[in-house]
């Protein structure tokens, strides 16, 4: 007899998608401050209240990552002169960062709460999602012609390119564990939605995966996105974007053993826009409101329907 997962548990509320990032018991993601209507830069640990860290805040979600450092853990993201145009009302997702200019790469320890600016970052293109595993990194960069490509970075070594299949898409989510880098590439279909890979580098030996793919669809289409490594294994989400009567049977949270290619697939909320995995624990950020906008956008009230939520799913 099956067992039912327990219910999830709210962790904090915000009132507008936000990429959310998780290592270990610790959780990262942005929270807008409606005083100023710019978004901070938030983490919370279990036993410990969420707070906002001591960096600039930004126009639109921070397009995060947390993952182990030198002397715990470390917060990845860009910084950007003039921020991608958002509206979460349309996008039915976080910010597509590729269109920023002057973006550069920061980040932030979070045991001495020293922020630097990384030297990945240059002066000829705009880098955003970065990604941070000990002494890696990866990162997406964009250069004027409007080409978008997938980097990474080992110690105090030069960036090396990554495969990305299409070269007429963009990234869309990054996570970095080890030599294994994944990552959602969006791009044009042959519908009118736009059509996504999965795919799974070595940074290493610079092989490539496509692990999974969307063609596109119509009124609903369902994105690759929000990859996350734990214990050897690959977790990413099919979220449902537009016309959620298309969603049944093709979302969902995927569970993807890289050793041996066998995937499983976990239950998803029409309105959850963002998944990440710590510590055994999968973080979703769901819509209670069903705006997938984290407000009512018919009045522009009723704010913070989103919740990050702790939740077990059981994969089958």
């Amino acid at each position: 007899m099956l067992i039912a997962p327990p219910p999830p548990v709210p962790i904090v509320a915000v009132d507008r998608p936000t990429q959310v990032s998780a290592f270990g018991s610790g959780v990262l993601f942005s929270k807008r401050d409606p005083s100023t209507g710019r978004f901070k830069l938030w983490y919370t640990d279990t036993g410990r209240p969420s707070a906002p860290l001591g960096v600039p805040d930004r126009a639109v979600p921070f397009d995060a990552d947390l993952g182990p450092g030198p002397s715990g853990a470390l917060a990845v993201y860009s910084r950007c002169e003039r921020e991608p145009r958002w509206d979460p009302v349309e996008d039915d997702a976080p910010p597509n960062y590729s269109l920023g200019r002057g973006c550069d790469l920061f980040e932030l320890d979070l045991t001495t709460g020293v922020e630097r600016r990384l030297p990945a970052s240059s002066k000829s293109a705009d880098e955003t999602q970065p990604a941070v595993w000990k002494d890696g990194l990866a990162f997406a960069r964009r250069y004027a012609s409007g080409k978008n490509l997938m980097y990474s970075r080992r110690g105090g070594g030069g960036s090396r390119r990554m495969p990305v299949g299409r070269a007429d898409g963009r990234p869309n989510g990054v996570d970095l564990y080890g030599r294994r880098l994944a990552f959602g590439w969006e791009y044009p279909g042959p519908y009118d939605g736009a059509a996504s890979d999965l795919w799974l580098d070595d940074v290493v030996t610079g092989k490539d995966r496509r692990v999974d793919r969307i063609r596109g669809g119509g009124l609903t289409t369902i994105s690759l996105t929000a990859p996350a490594f734990e214990a050897g294994q690959l977790y990413y989400a099919r979220l449902c974007q537009g016309d959620e009567s298309g969603c049944p049977h093709r979302s969902g949270l995927i569970r993807h053993r890289y050793s041996t290619g066998e995937s499983a697939r976990a239950d998803i909320f029409r309105y959850d826009l963002w998944q990440a995995r710590g510590a055994g624990v999968t973080y979703v950020l769901h819509d209670g409101g069903g705006w997938r906008s984290c407000f009512n956008t018919a009045t522009g009230g009723d704010p913070e329907t989103c919740t990050i939520q702790a939740t077990t799913p059981q994969y089958g």
